[in-house]
């Protein structure tokens, strides 16, 4: 309660402290400033006539300095000529003297209840927000495990062939030591290389479906490249396809993300690029995948080329749309792409295609580079 004159702001005090609420009262427009900053008030009214820093300044500061835009605020006034600079300022309500007190009340009660109201939504704003939030990162978790599934039928295929290795080259060492023969070197060094492959494969695994930490690195995104080919070319995923790797010789060019997510977008555009060209009918050596890397301006381009079958034009606007595939049943689940596309969004980026159909696809995503110091 904002008012210089002691008879009117004690009536108004006490009045509406008989009616329940917790009144706290200023004498001038100064001390009403510094205790809304304060955050002291659910609700303000205020006199237009004050000494020094008149109603209507309170009202500016209220919202212009202290960006309480939330705050009700209830001018009291006898001079009408004012009320359109009051409107301006987002006054929620005003009354004209002498005081109605039935009528202050009324118009008390009813702003504190848009107020409880509004507070209500935003909390709920807050906790629908925060689910959200929660079942996207369960989307980008369950989408990595999904394609975690599909990687692990190709290690598995994989790993029958290296299984025959290593049975083959350990009937052979037990035959010659059972015979009390010298070991053939040649069996033994079969052997320790389909250790070692296993190795690698059980790395990719564990590289593919660890779960995305919340932290954020900042790291060379051509190293991450490599790796993350690296991880396909273990599980066998780009066998089939001549690739080629363009990557700064000289630059290093880094970014701060969440390094798994990034490397979740970059395993799924090379999947679908190598998909893509086994599909096309092209023979093993005409399938080219191209994994380009470079600096546009201050950030950093990755591109994903391929010259597999491309994408049809009534399709173009579909493939970032949930649960849309063009693969094979038990291929795809239609959320790479939507979930590459979030991923992306996040840092300020976006997923971005270009397609000739018949002649292949590019994907592309910038990211920020971080200042080399």
């Amino acid at each position: 309660m904002v008012d210089d004159a002691t008879p009117s702001r004690a009536f108004l005090t006490d009045s509406l402290a008989h009616e329940g609420y917790d009144v706290i009262d200023a004498v001038d427009g100064s001390a009403a400033i510094a205790l809304i900053a304060a955050d002291s008030a659910d609700l303000v009214i205020t006199n237009t006539l004050l000494p020094g820093i008149d109603g209507i300044e309170v009202c500016r500061r209220i919202r212009q300095d202290l960006g309480k835009n939330d705050l009700p605020v209830i001018v009291m006034t006898a001079r009408d000529e004012r009320l359109a600079h009051i409107k301006d300022l987002r006054v929620d309500d005003f009354v004209t003297k002498p005081i109605d007190l039935s009528e202050l009340c009324v118009r008390v009660r009813r702003l504190l209840q848009v107020k409880a109201q509004a507070e209500q939504r935003e909390s709920q704003t807050r906790a629908l927000t925060t689910q959200l939030e929660g079942a996207t990162h369960a989307l980008l978790d369950a989408e990595r495990l999904a394609f975690l599934g599909v990687t692990a039928g190709s290690i598995g295929h994989e790993l029958g062939n290296v299984l025959a290795v290593l049975m083959s080259a350990g009937t052979g060492i037990e035959t010659a030591v059972a015979a009390g023969e010298p070991v053939d070197i040649e069996e033994v060094r079969d052997l320790m290389a389909a250790i070692e492959h296993v190795r690698e494969h059980t790395r990719s695994l564990v590289m593919i479906g660890r779960p995305a930490r919340a932290r954020e690195d900042t790291y060379d995104l051509a190293e991450l490249l490599r790796e993350t080919v690296r991880m396909l070319e273990r599980a066998g995923r780009l066998r089939d396809v001549a690739l080629e790797m363009r990557l700064p010789e000289t630059e290093t060019l880094l970014v701060h993300t969440n390094r798994v997510r990034i490397e979740q977008v970059v395993l799924n555009l090379v999947s679908n690029a190598a998909d893509a060209l086994a599909m096309s009918g092209k023979s093993k050596s005409l399938r080219k995948l191209q994994v380009q890397l470079a600096k546009v301006d201050d950030r950093a381009r990755v591109s994903v080329i391929d010259n597999g079958h491309g994408i049809a034009a009534a399709n173009i606007k579909q493939i970032f749309e949930p649960y849309f595939t063009t693969k094979p049943i038990g291929k795809g689940t239609g959320l790479g792409l939507p979930v590459c596309r979030k991923i992306l969004n996040v840092y300020d980026s976006d997923l971005l295609v270009s397609s000739v159909e018949g002649q292949g696809a590019r994907f592309w995503f910038d990211l920020p580079l971080v200042p080399i110091l």
